[in-house]
């Protein structure tokens, strides 16, 4: 499951840099930049191990929410998968983000950071 706050979303690989190209709006160009940089964190558990955590571990939307229940987050975040693994939040604070991404880890989980900045320049 990806979790997408505001920004986020899920790719592979290392840094990437993107320009979309310049268009005419209303007879004034525009040029928006966009800026992706990826740091992937592996998990350190052993394999075996990794296997037999997992077995009987939650889904991840379900460690999802009982991390937000937890927290006392669960009434003021809102969520909705825009694709089958993608779940758009709002609302969410660092730190019971930060809470749920240990959980994963727990689980020897991947953890990947994606971030994405557009800068958008136009008249």
């Amino acid at each position: 499951m990806t979790l997408l706050t505001k920004t986020y979303n899920q790719n592979q690989g290392g840094s990437a840099h993107e320009v979309s190209s310049t268009s005419k709006k209303n007879g004034h160009a525009q040029l928006s930049i966009q800026i992706k940089s990826t740091h992937a964190q592996e998990s350190a558990m052993p394999e075996e191990l990794k296997r037999q955590v997992q077995k009987n571990a939650p889904s991840l939307y379900e460690l999802f929410d009982d991390t937000l229940r937890r927290k006392g987050e669960a009434q003021s975040v809102t969520s909705r998968f825009v694709d089958e693994d993608i779940l758009e939040v709002e609302g969410l604070s660092n730190l019971t983000l930060h809470s749920y991404v240990l959980e994963a880890e727990k689980l020897g989980k991947k953890v990947e950071y994606i971030k994405t900045l557009t800068v958008k320049i136009s008249d």
